[in-house]
């Protein structure tokens, strides 16, 4: 999986909403971290959602950033939230305990939102790693042509 083909399939749920315009009049992208990533790339691509709703997701990457959680990832088939679904190669989880310093600025962080983002985290593929960036590029990030609302970007430090 990569950027590109999960924007493809969000792509496809549009078009099926839009079927049937009785029942759909707008379709609003939303998505968070990754997600953002998918719904960039699939309005500047496709043109076919209203607006978009982006949160957790910085348009200028951040090289220490991005090297930390890199370092703070091993295959999801090693992570015991994860050895009985036996995912297969390719999948990676971040590592017990790291999510904290990656994800949080901990200062500002819910009491108890860092150990719940723990106990739920997900997998993700090399795949959607190595293209997490393409959503920055100018050519996906400036093409968008529908309304973006963006709250996360008003509240990082």
């Amino acid at each position: 999986m990569t950027d590109t083909s999960e924007a493809f399939i969000a792509h496809q749920l549009v078009q099926q909403l839009r079927r049937d315009e009785r029942w759909v009049r707008h379709v609003v992208g939303v998505g968070h971290s990754f997600g953002s990533a998918i719904w960039m790339i699939e309005a500047a691509g496709y043109h076919d959602v209203d607006a978009l709703i982006l949160t957790g997701c910085l348009h200028a990457p951040n090289p220490a950033q991005q090297a930390a959680i890199g370092a703070g990832l091993h295959p999801a088939g090693q992570d015991s939230a994860f050895t009985s679904a036996a995912p297969p190669e390719g999948y990676v989880t971040t590592m017990p305990g790291v999510r904290g310093s990656d994800f949080y600025y901990l200062p500002a962080a819910a009491s108890g939102a860092v150990a719940l983002d723990e106990q739920t985290k997900a997998t993700g593929t090399t795949g959607e790693r190595a293209s997490m960036n393409l959503a920055r590029d100018p050519a996906y990030s400036d093409v968008s042509t529908c309304p973006c609302s963006s709250p996360s970007a008003t509240t990082t430090p």
